[in-house]
């Protein structure tokens, strides 16, 4: 009677799992419509974006071709007004140099007034000697190990080596001033051809004509 009542207990559990199989198939089944209809959502989006974006870049194109005069016009001006302020640069670094170089050769010749020996000698030889350093520190590009020399304490920086630092920084100053000056006579060339054109838009636009009936 035992065994009996646990054989039907057992065929019982056994009907159970497989129902639940059975349950969680279907469950499977009704899921996979969804899924597919999920998938077909996401590519959908995903073209959708993808036209989006080449719509985007076609009107960006257009716009910029429409306002190419205008955009040719600004990046010229920015390039000139780049150009002024590295012509500046180099005028002022020019300029600060040759204030530095007459600062040396003034305490050079406060020096030689002085008698040897004496504090203001002394003082004086400090000062030459901190102009000195001071100007080969701050354009050591010109003035290597070959370009000064040590004579009764007195740090002599070349004369030669400082001919040719001027020498040098005023031709950089010099094609500062050229780059700047074709910039600038370009920017205003680039901004005049672009107002012409919007001049010649607003006509067209007040008049109802085309740009193929504007001969200028």
């Amino acid at each position: 009677m035992t065994t009996w009542a646990k054989t039907i207990a057992d065929k019982g559990e056994t009907a159970g799992i497989w129902a639940k199989v059975a349950a969680y198939i279907a469950e499977q089944a009704a899921a996979w419509p969804v899924l597919v209809v999920t998938l077909l959502i996401v590519a959908a989006i995903a073209a959708l974006a993808a036209i989006i974006a080449v719509v985007v870049a076609a009107i960006n194109a257009m716009v910029d071709a429409y306002n190419a005069d205008a955009i040719a016009a600004e990046n010229a001006e920015t390039a000139a007004k780049n150009l002024a302020q590295a012509y500046e640069d180099a005028k002022t670094k020019y300029e600060d140099m040759i204030s530095a170089m007459d600062k040396y050769e003034s305490a050079r010749n406060a020096l030689k007034e002085l008698t040897k020996g004496t504090d203001e000698y002394l003082q004086a030889l400090q000062e030459a000697n901190n102009a000195a350093l001071e100007l080969m520190q701050n354009y050591p590009e010109y003035f290597g190990e070959g370009d000064y020399t040590w004579q009764d304490g007195e740090l002599i920086v070349s004369k030669g080596a400082m001919a040719n630092a001027k020498k040098q920084e005023n031709a950089e100053v010099q094609n500062a001033f050229a780059a700047s000056s074709m910039a600038n006579a370009g920017a205003k060339q680039a901004r005049a051809i672009a107002d012409q054109t919007e001049l010649r838009r607003q006509i067209r636009d007040d008049n109802g004509i085309g740009d193929g009936d504007l001969i200028w």
